[in-house]
């Protein structure tokens, strides 16, 4: 009896210690908790949880786990905060023979998991997350398994938030998200994406279109922001889909089915690193946003629609902007900024525009930045400098070298903005002047501003000549060829150059004292048409024009631009000698 007491005390003993034990080993070792109270496992808080309840992990989580049941009727909605540890799938779980799931938030089940990462460990992991229900994903990690196909297969809606970052599958289709109907149970179920954050990350996002016998839903995309490496879909065209892309940044371009209608500007990002893709509603909002060495592209435009090309040259580190829009579009040339320089202007061949001016695109054009350099003077740079600003003239010409003849002049023309390059990058020395072309240059010497329309047959009121021919006729500096025409487009000849630049010193009311040698005659005077005779010999007697070689004239010839900057020089310096 002694015996059986003492068998007895040891015993109760014992238990008291093994329960006191095995309850401090508990309380060690939980894994989540719901408010106060904590859980062993994470399936335990999951099967505890009520609906508008957190879960929160104390620990790294292994397993994986089901959200509801598969015919929707026991749905769970609740919130999973990671609190920064990982979730490792070591058992998947599933339907019968498919037991490949991580994670599967189940009909109508609504699952808000946050703040953590999810791994795949085990081989047999072939889907990490399956959301046929309700999900959210905020500040998560979700890494593919070894053999994973897909790292997330979204059947129901699934809300990218904060710095999520989703990477494809390491087998199979290289997907990170596939995104598709159900075709099983649940009927007018749409598979909907959403991504509206600039720090979500996804790899390939794949949209299925093979079609369901059951459910009429149809695939969703809704992206606004975030990072993507490509969008693509199955190449099936069984079911509908919808494409609403207004924004977010891709590795590769996007097809426009998937953009919204009202977001079909592409802009292709070039950097030492890689091309991203853009999407903007506008093109003046993707020349703004998108950055600086861009293909800008309008998609709206259809095969059979003309399109143009227009450059903006930068001027410096080889920065550019190249826009692709239809006939007649307009865009907007900005205002730029560079450090320790001042901003000029756009300049093409012909003519110069301010920042914000708008330009009206009918034809291939390139334009090029120019810049003023401000100094001190004695080397320092200020926003406010103490001594006058000086400019520093860059040659921008390919074609034009230090000991060519007419160097100092295209210089002169081109730094006072009274000649461009036939391109951004050649002047065009040896090209001759068109008729247009002079009259705008004196336009651009007398300092004009009037935007009269000209009144000629052929002068176009939309051409870059147009005011300057308006303003010169008026002054009856030119008076056109007959017929109301003026031929602005044909080159003009020497005669003609000397004709209207001695106009021009005569309307303007110019004082120029000329040589008090007798005119020499030229050995092609009879050549010479009567119109232009006494100019001609105004412009020998203010050393403005010389004849070619044995004394000739070639009043018919044409005039080079490299002349008419060297004419140009020639007349402004003979001014300030004055």
């Amino acid at each position: 009896m002694k015996n059986n007491k003492i068998m007895i005390c040891m015993l109760m003993l014992f238990t008291m210690l093994f329960v006191g034990v095995s309850s401090f080993a508990t309380e060690g070792n939980n894994v989540a908790k719901i408010g106060e109270t904590e859980y062993l496992t994470l399936t335990d808080a999951i099967e505890a949880v009520q609906d508008g309840e957190t879960i929160t992990l104390m620990s790294d989580a292994e397993g994986g786990f089901d959200v509801g049941n598969s015919t929707g009727t026991a749905p769970k909605k609740f919130i999973l905060d990671m609190a920064g540890y990982t979730l490792d799938i070591k058992e998947p779980v599933g339907s019968t023979n498919t037991v490949t799931n991580g994670v599967r938030v189940l009909a109508n089940s609504e699952l808000t998991i946050k703040n953590g990462t999810i791994n795949a460990s085990s081989e047999k992991v072939k889907v990490v997350v399956a959301n046929y229900g309700t999900m959210v994903l905020e500040d998560m990690k979700v890494n593919s398994g070894v053999n994973t196909l897909y790292t997330i297969n979204n059947r129901g809606n699934l809300t990218l938030k904060g710095n999520t970052a989703v990477e494809s599958s390491k087998a199979g289709g290289n997907v990170a998200i596939t995104n598709d109907p159900y075709d099983y149970i649940y009927e007018n179920t749409n598979a909907v994406l959403n991504i509206e954050d600039e720090t979500v990350t996804v790899g390939n996002i794949l949209v299925e279109r093979y079609g369901n016998s059951q459910n009429s839903g149809v695939p969703e995309i809704n992206i606004s922001a975030g990072t993507i490496e490509k969008i693509q879909d199955d190449g099936n065209t069984a079911i509908e889909f919808v494409g609403n892309i207004t924004g977010g940044k891709y590795s590769n371009p996007v097809d426009s089915k998937f953009l919204n209608e009202n977001n079909l500007v592409e802009a292709k990002n070039i950097n030492e690193e890689a091309e991203t893709y853009s999407y903007y509603a506008t093109v003046a909002d993707a020349m703004k946003d998108a950055g600086n060495s861009v293909v800008i592209k309008d998609l709206s435009l259809t095969e059979e629609q003309t399109k143009y090309t227009v450059v903006l040259d930068y001027g410096y580190d080889d920065i550019k902007q190249e826009i692709i829009v239809g006939e007649n579009a307009k865009i907007i040339l900005p205002e730029l900024t560079r450090e320790k320089y001042t901003f000029k202007g756009w300049e093409e061949a012909l003519e110069t525009y301010e920042g914000n001016a708008e330009y009206t695109v009918t034809g291939d054009i390139a334009f090029m930045a120019t810049w003023k350099a401000v100094s001190t003077g004695g080397g320092s740079t200020t926003d406010e400098p103490d001594e006058p600003a000086q400019e520093v003239w860059e040659n921008p010409f390919e074609d034009l070298k230090d000991d060519d003849w007419f160097y100092d002049a295209v210089k002169f023309a081109h730094e006072n903005s009274l000649f461009k390059g036939v391109t951004e990058k050649k002047f065009g020395a040896e090209t001759a002047m068109t008729r247009g072309m002079m009259i705008t240059v004196l336009y651009r010497l007398a300092g004009a501003e009037e935007k009269d329309t000209a009144t000629f047959d052929d002068v176009d009121k939309d051409m870059y000549y147009s005011n300057a021919i308006a303003w010169a006729a008026k002054l009856e500096i030119v008076n056109g060829v007959g017929d109301n025409k003026f031929e602005p487009d044909r080159e003009i000849t020497r005669e003609e150059m000397a004709t209207m630049m001695a106009r021009y010193i005569k309307k303007m009311e110019i004082d120029v004292t000329g040589s008090e040698e007798e005119y020499v005659a030229y050995e092609d005077e009879k050549e010479i048409s009567s119109f232009a005779t006494e100019a001609i010999k105004d412009m020998q007697k203010f050393g403005l024009m010389e004849g070619k070689d044995d004394n000739k004239f070639d009043p018919k010839g044409n005039s080079k631009r490299c002349e008419v900057a060297t004419l140009l020089m020639r007349f402004v310096n003979m001014l300030e000698e004055k």
